[in-house]
């Protein structure tokens, strides 16, 4: 179902103030649980709240294997 903004960040609010969980909001809006993360979010902005975002992951390339030759042996 299509709700207004006005209605997104009020379902947000009672998301954010734990008055119903993410299972109840999925079936009394009959809403996807990423619709929950955008109301969460909408509400955030509008009261001037930190929105965090998940840490990014460093790509980073995969280390070689060390070679013998690489180690000191003695």
């Amino acid at each position: 179902m299509k709700y207004s903004k006005e209605e997104q960040i009020a379902i947000g609010a009672r998301l954010y103030n734990h008055e119903i969980t993410h299972r109840e909001a999925i079936i009394e809006y009959e809403i996807s649980s990423s619709s929950i993360d955008n109301y969460i979010r909408a509400y955030k902005r509008s009261k001037g709240i930190p929105i965090n975002s998940p840490p990014s992951v460093k790509q980073s390339s995969p280390k070689p294997p060390k070679r013998s030759s690489d180690m000191d042996i003695e």
